[in-house]
């Protein structure tokens, strides 16, 4: 799982992407379950997109997975690595 912090400097994101990040992947250990409006609270993001472009992010990497693929709208992630530990 700490495989992803490297991730998360990585060139592609910009300083408050990074800091951003940073913020939501300790939380996702308490709450691997979330959905934008969840990142978006934790960042304190003012803007929904700003909150939906981490959130893809994260989908980009490898972090998240959608919980249904062809959901378009109110869509929920999961951090599936983690939760897959508990269901060994």
């Amino acid at each position: 799982m700490s495989n992803y912090v490297p991730l998360l400097f990585d060139h592609k994101f910009s300083k408050k992407a990074s800091e951003s990040a940073l913020k939501v992947f300790p939380k996702l250990f308490e709450q691997p379950i979330v959905n934008v409006a969840t990142i978006k609270e934790w960042t304190n993001f003012s803007s929904r997109s700003a909150a939906s472009s981490v959130t893809m992010r994260f989908v980009d990497i490898g972090i998240l997975v959608p919980k249904q693929e062809d959901k378009k709208y109110g869509q929920s992630f999961i951090y599936k690595e983690y939760t897959n530990i508990f269901s060994q």
